[in-house]
């Protein structure tokens, strides 16, 4: 199968990517959910927020999209518990979003919040227009870096992520443009990029980027 990528923008400057993983020869991902770890409210300081942890591929065969056949995940954010505050708010599952029957994952965007450290060697950061930078961690602001995904399959239909909202972080995230593969490709696996610390409470980012493999469909199959 010709592959390709495609990175929706990032506005989380921290992290690596793991390894690919791709659904099986001649299957493509069919649906998606998340994995994220909702904001701290309350009794916060010793709680590192991390908003987006994983994202989830499911497979199906190009002539049978409603029978799954697996799942894949690259990177997650393991490792990562919640304390005080965050405990209450636990870790959760979106639920899961499906094509219609013969479609399959084409588009997404990616929901971040932008970071760019400070390391004393620079003057200022560069901001996306209509958003505040952050460049520190502190009690009072404990940057996180991915929050949502949305996706639009081979029809066009809009699958909305429902991890974390825009608004939670108003003023310093935004979603990304759309980043689509090719006409007659869907998408067919992913890369996760993840950064955490064991620093101190603010450091850890969770999930800070994505990149998506794009694979040939058949001809006749996804349109």
């Amino acid at each position: 199968m010709t592959q390709a990528t495609i990175i929706p923008t990032s506005l989380t400057n921290k992290g690596e990517f793991g390894e690919f993983e791709y659904c099986a020869n001649e299957h493509y991902a069919v649906g998606f959910d998340l994995q994220y770890a909702p904001l701290c409210s309350r009794r916060c300081t010793k709680d590192d927020d991390v908003a987006l942890m994983a994202i989830r591929l499911y497979c199906a065969k190009y002539d049978d999209t409603a029978t799954i056949v697996g799942t894949v995940t690259s990177d997650v954010t393991s490792g990562y518990a919640r304390k005080f505050g965050g405990t209450s708010a636990g870790i959760k599952w979106t639920t899961t979003q499906n094509c219609a029957s013969g479609k399959f994952l084409h588009d997404t965007q990616y929901l971040s919040e932008h970071f760019e450290e400070n390391t004393n060697e620079q003057t200022g950061a560069t901001c996306p227009d209509g958003i505040k930078c952050s460049t520190s961690y502190s009690d009072v602001n404990d940057p996180v870096g991915g929050m949502n995904l949305n996706t639009n399959c081979t029809d066009g239909t809009t699958l909305n992520g429902a991890a974390l909202a825009q608004t939670e972080k108003a003023d310093t995230a935004t979603w990304s443009a759309w980043q689509g593969c090719e006409t007659g490709f869907a998408i067919c696996g992913l890369a996760s990029k993840i950064y955490l610390s064991s620093e101190d409470n603010f450091h850890s980012l969770g999930h800070t980027g994505v990149s998506f493999a794009c694979c040939q469909l058949p001809e006749g199959f996804g349109r």
